[in-house]
């Protein structure tokens, strides 16, 4: 019973030890896989249609299915009521 308990606190001491690492910036940040392309002309663009050209998208569908209703102004920042 012992060894078990003491594997799991080794284990979970290790865990937050690289936690702690990681979000003091300790350790090196790996590039993420799913931003290959170039992004650089999708920061540079000057309107939403070549943000989409740049993007590899196409140009996006209207549609009267989906409606929001949200106030102008909100009374408190921290709570907007959204239909």
């Amino acid at each position: 019973m012992d060894s078990i308990r003491r594997r799991n606190l080794q284990v979970t001491g290790s865990a937050g030890l690289w936690a702690a690492m990681a979000a003091a910036g300790l350790l090196p940040a790996t590039p993420a896989a799913a931003q290959s392309a170039d992004l650089a002309a999708a920061f540079a663009a000057k309107s939403l249609a070549d943000t989409y050209k740049a993007l590899g998208a196409g140009t996006p569908a209207t549609s009267a299915d989906i409606v929001i209703n949200a106030p102008d102004i909100a009374e408190n920042g921290a709570v907007v009521p959204i239909g």
